[in-house]
């Protein structure tokens, strides 16, 4: 934070108009910009100066604070510069991509391609391996042949079986259960890449899977969720 870094050593001051008893606030910038990261404000008064408050206006070029106060105090200051940390992980965190999601799938199959761009559009990276021993991957991912479907993926460590909603998968990439993954069995009519023009969209369920066994994770329409018939039995 070298605020004062390339400004001149002259000093900038903000004063009030001069009459007596007034109060003016001179902005100091530090001789050496490396001995201190904050310029002070001196509360001068009848050309005596003493040491005052930090000035607000550090924290408005850093912190987007409000203009200079001398009701400022230096707990204040040691707050807003706590807080700098956390505000800065917020933005980065706002700004981190999705995982990369590796869709495994029979090459003949237009469905799950549509589940492919269903889930890129909603901004995962996307890599598709075709391959006709689908069986094999889905066994050695733990997928059960009630839960299989037509196409298996696999991102940041989960399995996803099926035309499982983008949704469902951002809420699983969040809560990180401790499951193995999630499946729509079978190819619902309306689930994403599934969609059959003239045909309502069915009611399906997305399940969390795992070792300790299977429980209704969302309930959806198309790729709208929807409240399970019974909430007790959503995690």
């Amino acid at each position: 934070m070298d605020l004062m870094a390339g400004e001149s050593a002259a000093v900038a001051q903000r004063r009030s108009p001069a009459h007596d008893g007034s109060a003016s606030f001179m902005l100091t910038p530090p001789v050496n910009p490396m001995a201190s990261a904050q310029p002070k404000l001196w509360l001068q008064r009848g050309g005596n100066r003493a040491p005052g408050v930090q000035c607000r206006t550090v924290l408005h070029r850093t912190f987007g604070g409000l203009p200079c106060s001398p009701r400022l105090t230096r707990r204040s200051v040691v707050r807003a510069l706590a807080l700098a940390p956390v505000l800065a992980h917020r933005a980065s965190s706002a700004g981190e991509p999705l995982p990369k999601t590796v869709v495994t799938k029979d090459p003949t199959c237009g469905c799950c391609s549509g589940w492919a761009d269903h889930i890129r559009t909603a901004g995962f990276p996307v890599e598709v391996i075709e391959t006709a021993d689908l069986s094999g991957i889905k066994a050695r991912l733990g997928v059960s042949p009630e839960l299989a479907s037509c196409h298996t993926a696999e991102i940041a460590g989960f399995v996803i079986e099926g035309h499982v909603p983008a949704s469902a998968v951002k809420r699983l990439l969040h809560g990180r259960p401790e499951a193995r993954g999630l499946a729509v069995p079978g190819m619902p009519v309306g689930s994403p890449g599934m969609e059959v023009k003239g045909e309502a969209p069915d009611h399906f369920d997305v399940i969390l899977f795992g070792p300790a066994g299977q429980r209704v994770f969302a309930r959806f329409r198309s790729d709208q969720e929807v409240p399970s018939p019974s909430e007790s039995d959503r995690l």
